[in-house]
């Protein structure tokens, strides 16, 4: 647990009870006596974040070795199987997309992490889902709300790909080399289920159906429990999350 305000940048990590010799009413006495700044110093948020990501959660190596199985249903001992479990830099390229945005200059931003293999501007990657084929523009670490252009990415780590063409979320990029025998990772799934209500739109003027439209399918490929199915004309919006789905006609 971490105990602190972002607000204020301070803050501390808890672990099993103990605060490393710091008491949390002591925090408080300090920060309430106006000393924040000096909190700031010597307890910053970061540093509690990051003590509690890195003590927490497994590193990539060990983390593959054991999720591989449960998330892609290909031959574990094949060259890309072994890769992935590995997390090898010299394996395949292999990439999963999790999130997609559009960045300021109109290109696909994919967000996901990269299971085997390197990346880097100007490398060619086959879309499984979609068989169609994108090109690196840029490839970059998010660092808060700042994204750091690298010269490339080494597997196991989360990144941001800025690619040409439509990429959804929930793709698997894999190289040109290996396209033939890529497996796609399973579709993500969550926890918790989507609670939708059954909704129609009526658009008052219907010259702007299209442009609506447009809109819709870029949510859709940004989330992947959202479809988008049927034509200009007469279309439907499907939402939808471990086989069930709810979903209802647009004009």
């Amino acid at each position: 647990m971490a105990f602190g305000a972002a607000l204020h940048g301070l803050g501390l990590y808890i672990k099993h009870g103990e605060t490393e010799g710091r008491e949390v009413s002591e925090i408080i006495a300090a920060h309430e006596k106006g000393e924040g700044g000096k909190l700031q110093k010597t307890l910053p948020v970061y540093e509690a974040v990051f003590e509690m990501a890195i003590k927490t959660l497994p590193n990539p190596r060990d983390a593959q070795a054991y999720r591989i199985e449960k998330i892609w249903d290909g031959h574990i001992e094949s060259q890309i199987g072994k890769a992935l479990v590995e997390c090898s830099d010299e394996g395949p390229t292999v990439f999963c997309v999790t999130n997609v945005h559009s960045d300021s200059d109109g290109g696909t931003v994919a967000v996901g992490r990269l299971f085997s293999g390197k990346v880097q501007k100007g490398n060619r990657l086959h879309l499984v889902d979609a068989l169609a084929e994108t090109v690196v523009k840029q490839a970059a670490i998010d660092m808060g709300s700042f994204r750091e252009e690298v010269n490339w990415i080494p597997a196991g780590n989360l990144a941001s790909l800025t690619l040409t063409g439509e990429v959804k979320a929930g793709e698997t990029l894999v190289d040109l080399d290996h396209k033939a025998e890529m497996v796609p990772f399973e579709s993500i799934s969550y926890v918790s289920e989507t609670r939708c209500k059954p909704w129609q739109l009526n658009p008052k003027i219907p010259k702007i159906s299209p442009f609506l439209l447009e809109e819709i399918e870029k949510l859709a490929s940004e989330d992947p429990n959202l479809k988008v199915v049927g034509d200009r004309k007469n279309w439907r919006i499907l939402a939808q999350r471990d086989g069930r789905a709810t979903f209802r006609s647009c004009y």
